[in-house]
């Protein structure tokens, strides 16, 4: 570990979080980097898990802070140097959690099994209709009531399922 000021923190924090992004990889273990910003300008960059590293540590083995600086930059440029994809502006899709999308579908499989496919769709009154579902599922759930009586699947799978059919409308309706 080495002091630095706080522009070459600011500098390396920088490289730390674009490289992450890239999913930077510990040179001794391979396992992702953990970007280890301590208080007062003290900084390391390394997996903190990895047993090279601890071997190092404890055998007091680290190289100056600029050598270990160094080291990393060529690390990374030589790993990631090649490709380049430009998706900044996407959806982030692996930020939904799969239980969620799952929990949704479950309930769209029961209502296809049960009414037909898509069948949803031709529900008149749209609005009022599944917001009056919504809101009996969020009414039950905060009762305490986890699951629906009669399809046995979460209230909060309905309700997010209502606010997707509502969602659905509205799309519908301005386009």
């Amino acid at each position: 570990m080495w002091n630095m000021t706080h522009n070459k923190i600011s500098e390396l924090y920088k490289l730390v979080q674009k490289e992450r992004d890239k999913r930077a990889k510990c040179s001794g273990c391979s396992n992702q980097i953990i970007c280890g910003l301590e208080s007062d300008c003290k900084i390391y960059y390394t997996n903190m898990n990895c047993k090279f590293y601890q071997k190092e540590r404890m055998e007091n083995k680290f190289a100056s802070g600029k050598e270990m600086l160094e080291n990393q930059k060529k690390f990374i440029e030589t790993k990631y140097g090649e490709g380049k994809k430009y998706d900044e502006s996407k959806l982030r899709y692996d930020l939904l959690e799969p239980f969620f999308e799952d929990s949704v579908a479950e309930v769209l499989t029961y209502g296809a099994k049960k009414y037909n496919s898509n069948n949803w769709q031709n529900v008149e009154p749209f609005n009022d209709r599944y917001y009056a579902a919504l809101r009996r599922h969020l009414s039950d759930w905060r009762k305490g009531e986890k699951r629906d009586k009669e399809s046995k699947l979460r209230h909060l799978a309905h309700c997010a399922t209502n606010i997707y059919f509502l969602m659905w409308k509205e799309i519908q309706d301005e386009n």
